[in-house]
């Protein structure tokens, strides 16, 4: 079905979840949540996405769970990076740190490196740190989103966006107007 049809897929998996909420069975909700919004990614219907990621954070922190909480909280900052606003992006990381254990997780250093490598726009520390194995064993569809991540002011495909180019393009303009 996901295949064919994702937005039905999508619609499927939110009914699953609002059923087993019925009898109190948070896991088997939160399973199906998570499928709906790695769906959502998918499809880069990010706004969506991130209504049922919200959702989807709020069963972990209710079932305890503090991997998963720090994993939805950089596929959630992830998703802010690749919409182009990390001003949102540093707000969920912020509001993250009142969670269990995320203000000394490595996750939580490794999430603040790359907003700051945003802020800055650095690409080649965005690829760096894009690279790190955090986020290259995270499901299919948010690996794909953060290999697609731009950092904005520099052209380019993949993670770093340019690859350097911004040095060269400032070489270039420093000597526009000739030497006299």
């Amino acid at each position: 079905m996901e295949t064919v049809n994702t937005n039905v897929a999508v619609d499927l998996y939110m009914e699953a979840a609002d059923i087993v909420m019925v009898d109190e069975r948070l896991r088997q909700a939160v399973d199906s949540l998570s499928k709906a919004s790695r769906l959502l990614v998918r499809n880069r219907d990010f706004q969506k996405a991130l209504e049922v990621m919200k959702k989807e954070l709020d069963m972990y922190v209710e079932l305890e769970q503090e991997g998963k909480i720090h994993k939805c909280i950089a596929i959630q900052i992830l998703i802010h990076l690749h919409r182009g606003d990390w001003v949102a992006a540093d707000q969920a990381h912020k509001t993250a740190m009142g969670y269990i254990g995320y203000a000394q997780s490595e996750v939580s250093l490794l999430l603040q490196e790359l907003i700051e490598a945003y802020d800055q726009q650095d690409p080649d520390k965005a690829s760096e740190l894009l690279y790190n194995p955090y986020f290259t064993h995270l499901d299919n569809d948010y690996v794909k989103l953060a290999r697609t991540l731009r950092v904005p002011g520099y052209g380019g495909g993949g993670a770093g966006g340019g690859g350097g180019g911004g040095e060269q393009q400032e070489e270039e303009d420093e000597y526009a107007g000739g030497l006299c």
